[in-house]
């Protein structure tokens, strides 16, 4: 009947249909989802006042299909007389029942290069793909992917991460981002990069190149500090993960559930990648070269390239030791501040 409808509520992904009547909608990403036991009205006239970048809203009319994604919450609430049938996907519609391995591929921490070795030796096994909201496998968190193919995918699935020092990937994030400044000044703009061109970036003594950071910094701190609704910016891009509510700047984040219980089973620190290759091989034969072609194999040949061996690609240009940048006082504080889990999980200690 009329103001009749469900309340705030999320479950699997589900087909909506509407055959006589209209419904209204409202929407909110997995990061907003919940459960209220308030009517359905009163929880419409509550998300109603929420900020308008967090709750959708749509009128679906008879003959109209509702699709509701997994884990996104939505409320309805009826117009006059309806009818309508609505049905929650099973999992074998919407998941892969079997995969083999998920890489969470944490920016800056040399996973591009893992990656292309799996478009080249996994090809099969390797998941590459794009969803709603930018999210696509080459930088997904855990709580990401267990939003997108079910906690049971992500359990029995051999995960694994490579993590970096805190002040490294930083430093390697800061000259990357500006060598890039001129082809998309709007996330410079956004990360607070200097628009320095890259030849001009060249031209500058270690001592300039190191300034530049320690100002970047200290902007970045200003900006976007610890538990600030944008602090992710103080790390890296969005790509679709700052739906979940623990995302933020640090390495930890991308690796923790909707509990911030770290879920990646296997975690192998960038420094030492070479002397773990073993692990990974156990784990994801595909990678001994089984599966390669006779093109990949002789090129790995030539170039004189054990069978596991990663090589570096998407590279950062050349900058000052990451070592140096730890002198200044101001800087080492705020990376120890904001990175204090990541130095606390991964063993990391700053440099003296």
């Amino acid at each position: 009947g009329d103001g009749s409808g469900a309340t705030l509520h999320w479950h699997g992904p589900a087909i909506n249909n509407l055959y006589v009547g209209t419904k209204q909608w409202r929407i909110t990403p997995p990061k907003y989802r919940g459960f209220t036991g308030m009517p359905a009205r009163d929880a419409q006239e509550y998300l109603d006042e929420a900020e308008k970048d967090v709750v959708l809203g749509c009128v679906q009319h008879a003959g109209d299909m509702m699709y509701i994604p997994e884990n996104w919450g939505h409320s309805t609430l009826t117009h006059a007389f309806t009818i309508g049938a609505a049905v929650i996907l099973p999992q074998a519609y919407h998941q892969p029942r079997d995969v083999a391995f998920l890489f969470v591929h944490i920016n800056k921490t040399g996973g591009t290069s893992i990656i292309n070795r799996f478009r080249r030796s996994c090809p099969s096994d390797y998941l590459s793909e794009d969803w709603g909201n930018d999210h696509r496998t080459f930088h997904t968190t855990a709580q990401s992917f267990i939003n997108h193919y079910g906690r049971t995918v992500w359990d029995n699935a051999y995960t694994f991460t490579v993590v970096r020092h805190p002040l490294a990937r930083q430093v390697s994030n800061f000259f990357f981002l500006a060598s890039r400044c001129h082809e998309n000044p709007l996330v410079c703009s956004e990360r607070l990069i200097p628009n320095i061109r890259p030849k001009e970036m060249l031209q500058r003594s270690e001592e300039e190149k190191i300034e530049l950071f320690h100002d970047w910094i200290w902007a970045l701190y200003q900006k976007y500090p610890p538990g600030s609704k944008e602090h992710y910016f103080f790390g890296s891009k969005t790509q679709g993960n700052q739906e979940n509510a623990s995302f933020n700047a640090t390495q930890t984040s991308w690796l923790v559930d909707e509990n911030d219980k770290i879920v990646v089973k296997d975690i192998i620190q960038l420094e030492h990648l070479d002397e773990n290759m073993d692990r990974l091989t156990e784990n994801i034969p595909c990678l001994k070269g089984d599966n390669e072609s006779e093109e990949s194999r002789h090129r790995e040949a030539q170039e004189k390239k054990e069978s596991v061996e990663f090589s570096h690609t998407n590279v950062t240009p050349k900058y000052p030791d990451w070592k140096l940048f730890a002198k200044n006082e101001r800087t080492r504080r705020i990376i120890e501040e904001v990175y204090k889990v990541d130095f606390d999980n991964f063993g990391y200690t700053m440099p003296e």
